[in-house]
């Protein structure tokens, strides 16, 4: 009876250290695919001549929190 707790136990302790491992993985890896998506955002960016600047520009911007 006493084997059976322990390798309950045992059991247990692996499975929440697998899920903790696959968090921190699926965690990765969605920061790397938004960092990549990012970088070809800046990159075409770049090519095209607009660099990331401020929209307060443009004519149709808010204006006291209303669109133009």
């Amino acid at each position: 009876n006493n084997l059976d707790i322990e390798k309950f136990s045992h059991t247990r302790s692996f499975l929440r250290e697998s899920s903790v491992i696959l968090l921190f993985l699926l965690g990765l890896s969605f920061t790397i695919i938004l960092l990549v998506l990012v970088g070809f955002y800046c990159r075409d960016s770049w090519k095209h001549g607009r660099l990331i600047k401020s929209r307060s520009h443009d004519a149709d911007y808010l204006i006291n929190g209303l669109y133009l």
